[in-house]
């Protein structure tokens, strides 16, 4: 179905709508993204202007992220792509009882189904990794490091014209970039726009950000990174729940 979609859009043929934005045209086909885009349905069914010239425009959109949009309705993906499985999180807590404990006393969090471990350990349990337990695959992720404020904007048009695959995609993205590009000085500016174009109830990003600065909390000494803490009011959240894991009274 992919392919079809892929190659209909290539040919160009039979296309019965126009989506515009800022001189960027698309032709494209209702019968594809109509079904897979919630706006562009309404705005074709319902529509006054838009349902009669079949033109949408989209003059508010950056004209980048509106070009991976359409491809998404027609891929079912956008640039760049990611050829693996994303990393699974460090600490995999497994409800089997464990086949042997960490070897320090009082712990009792279950890290994974060979280990115990707690917030009492002497030793911290984030990064940990079972030598008994399967590796993750690893993720290969193209593209500049700048690939994480796109993530962000595809994350936003999937949540305004009422994409919720491209949502997912995005925030899965996001994640996987976060992980290899946290240290460089895109993921501030990306971590603002994702806190400044979502609303508090949706955490799809805002989650994967404040994981990806509790993992590296050096990420704090940056000024940039305490200007967006500051702005976002993450700053003792984060603290706090960093010396809970610490132990620290």
């Amino acid at each position: 179905m992919i392919e079809e979609s892929r190659n209909a859009y290539s040919a160009g043929d039979y296309c019965d709508l126009v989506i515009t934005c800022r001189g960027d045209v698309y032709n494209v086909h209702k019968v594809i993204v109509c079904p897979r885009a919630e706006f562009f349905a309404k705005a074709v069914k319902f529509g006054g202007k838009e349902a009669h010239d079949n033109v949408i425009d989209l003059p508010a959109d950056d004209p980048h992220a509106v070009k991976l949009l359409i491809q998404y309705l027609y891929e079912a993906d956008y640039n760049p792509p990611v050829s693996a499985p994303a990393l699974k999180d460090d600490v995999n807590v497994n409800s089997q009882a464990p086949e042997h404990s960490c070897p320090h006393r009082h712990c009792a969090r279950i890290v994974c189904r060979h280990h115990l471990c707690g917030l009492t350990c002497v030793s911290n349990c984030r990064g940990f990794r079972c030598s008994k337990c399967p590796k993750p695959s690893p993720t290969n992720v193209s593209g500049p490091p700048e690939q994480l404020l796109t993530h962000s904007k595809m994350y936003e048009l999937g949540d305004r014209y009422g994409v919720a695959g491209l949502k997912k995609l995005a925030q899965e993205k996001f994640k996987i970039a976060c992980q290899h590009f946290w240290d460089d000085p895109a993921f501030p500016s990306a971590a603002d726009h994702a806190f400044t174009t979502t609303v508090d109830q949706d955490k799809g990003l805002r989650d994967v950000v404040r994981k990806t600065i509790y993992d590296h909390i050096a990420l704090v000494k940056k000024p940039e990174v305490q200007a967006f803490l500051a702005e976002a009011g993450l700053g003792i959240g984060i603290l706090v729940d960093k010396m809970e894991e610490l132990g620290w009274p």
